[in-house]
């Protein structure tokens, strides 16, 4: 077995970023709002119905879910295009120390951008509640409404 130059372990270095911002895409891959809905709901949740069977979801906390996707979105993009960027850079005459605090900063200011249009992006596409059918959500239980109550209640008479 030969040994692993340089260029190999460089190589996969990269690899293996690039497999982990795959991750990152992959996980929250799909229709925003789908995503958004299924984050909502996050296991075996009780919900109350209206008496159109329609479930009220609060755009607070969809908002909050769709930054979340959003996020995972831009993780991706910054991970993709730093691997591509650093393939043409080179620091070996640059002092180091320099290149951390300039690092840091940069990095600071990219994360701050990503929120910034991760939540302008979240409040454009839910605007306001989402009303969706009970029957379209899975893993969700509900109450009896009171419709339902009267009915059967009416059918012991």
């Amino acid at each position: 077995m030969r040994k692993l130059s340089s260029i190999d372990i460089y190589i996969l270095s990269i690899s293996f970023q690039v497999a982990g911002g795959l991750i990152l895409l992959l996980w929250s891959f799909g229709r925003t709002k789908e995503k958004v809905i299924q984050l909502y709901f996050p296991g075996s949740n009780i919900v109350e119905r209206d008496e159109h069977n329609k479930v009220c979801l609060d755009k607070k906390k969809l908002r909050k879910k769709a930054v979340d996707i959003y996020m995972n979105r831009f993780a991706f993009i910054c991970l993709i295009i730093g691997y591509g960027l650093s393939l043409f850079g080179d620091i070996s005459d640059y002092n180091r120390w320099k290149a951390l605090c300039i690092i840091e900063i940069e990095s600071i200011v990219i994360i701050l951008i990503s929120i910034i249009i991760s939540n302008v992006l979240s409040i454009i596409y839910f605007r306001k509640d989402e009303y969706i059918d009970f029957d379209e959500l899975e893993g969700v239980d509900t109450f009896m409404t009171e419709a339902e109550g009267d009915s059967i209640i009416d059918s012991l008479d």
